[in-house]
């Protein structure tokens, strides 16, 4: 290193200190790691991460040249990079600019949404599943709306005719993960899009597509078309998951202009890490990196559902996403500890009605047969 500009090997050597850092998220999806347990995990074993759905092979190779090409300008904002982002996601969906929130991630566009979900229809109701993502209707809750959750159908998918039937003049928002997190089940894209253009007739549909790049009848999959055609729809996206961009921080949300205007408005701060934007537009145009990601990840939940079958486990079946939502046959804070002990981390969230399912992402190979032996043990116990 000289005087203060960082090298590349100096930058690897920064980044492999930061691996160890254990990172939380909103709303119980954190990794499982009490104090308690800590005690449990061998410094020198290697533990398997299987916990926060992450691409584990990493960003794109153009990503990586980009971040280190933009170290040593990371005093700057990235206005004119931003800017050059939207322009870009605006012609890979075909949709207008003014039409696109950009979000350090997706979350806090998921956020912004509950909150004015709320505040639009004071009292009203936000219409949703049982088991889902809960970032958007916890900020709904926060501002005194009331969630109405509709139990999974049968195959632990979103029952929309359930929530068809829960829909009035009180509701004030529908949300639907596509493919549903933490089940990994996903909708017929024919079926979500006709329930959607149905629905939006009587309030704001939210679709939450973190995932949906991974389904096997992609791009079919995306209702992005809905949003497209101006309907009262919003679809959301992320690089975090599919692009391996957890720690740069970059997702997106399409909705109509007048939406999009006060969301944006919500949204106002410092801007976009400078880093994450540079990644995201170089990792968009690598087709290369996308078809080799989704082509490991889906290797890898196949992987997965075999070791889940051979510890005769039961688990939702046909998850188009990069994980198994797994019935383990006991409490998951027993299984949470357990597994943890076994040095493999995973989520320790449950949800009511499903106390003793776990959702288990796909790792390497080398992490999967560590879960495969880890789970041998722990149902040996």
């Amino acid at each position: 290193m000289t005087g203060m500009t960082l090298g590349r090997r100096g930058l690897l050597r920064f980044a492999g200190a930061l691996s160890g850092a254990v990172a939380t998220g909103a709303s119980g999806w954190v990794l499982a790691t009490p104090a308690a347990a800590k005690a449990d995990v061998a410094a020198s074993e290697t533990i398997a991460n299987l916990s926060l759905n992450e691409n584990p092979w990493g960003p794109s190779p153009r990503a990586q040249r980009a971040m280190l090409e933009n170290i040593a300008s990371n005093h700057r904002y990235a206005g004119a990079e931003t800017q050059a982002l939207t322009q870009k996601i605006a012609e890979l969906e075909n949709v207008s600019p003014d039409t696109i929130v950009l979000g350090p991630g997706s979350s806090p566009l998921l956020r912004i949404m509950g909150d004015q979900f709320a505040t639009d229809l004071p009292g009203g109701e936000l219409i949703t599943a049982t088991a889902t993502f809960e970032v958007l209707f916890r900020a709904f809750e926060a501002r005194g709306g009331k969630v109405v959750h509709v139990p999974l159908d049968d195959e632990l998918r979103f029952d929309l005719d359930a929530m068809t039937a829960r829909l009035g003049s009180s509701t004030a928002g529908v949300y639907v993960c596509n493919p549903n997190n933490p089940t990994g089940t996903a909708l017929p894209s024919d079926v979500l899009r006709s329930f959607a253009t149905e629905a939006a007739k009587a309030a704001p549909v939210f679709i939450d597509e973190a995932y949906v790049d991974m389904m096997d009848d992609w791009p079919r999959s995306s209702c992005m078309d809905l949003a497209r055609a101006g309907h009262d729809v919003v679809i959301c996206r992320t690089l975090s998951k599919l692009h391996g961009l957890a720690g740069a921080r970059i997702g997106y949300a399409v909705m109509r202009k007048e939406r999009a205007d006060r969301v944006r408005a919500a949204a106002r701060s410092g801007g976009l890490p400078r880093m994450g934007v540079v990644a995201a537009l170089a990792s968009i145009d690598d087709e290369a990196f996308i078809t080799e990601s989704r082509r490991r990840l889906r290797a890898g939940r196949l992987a997965l559902e075999r070791v889940m079958a051979e510890a005769g486990l039961e688990y939702a079946h046909d998850s188009q996403a990069n994980y198994l939502y797994v019935n383990t046959g006991m409490p998951n804070e027993r299984f949470v500890a357990l597994m943890h002990k076994q040095n493999v981390l995973v989520v320790r969230r449950s949800f009511q009605g499903y106390d003793n399912w776990n959702r288990i992402c796909v790792g390497t190979d080398a992490e999967i047969e560590h879960c495969r032996r880890a789970l041998a043990n722990v149902l040996a116990a």
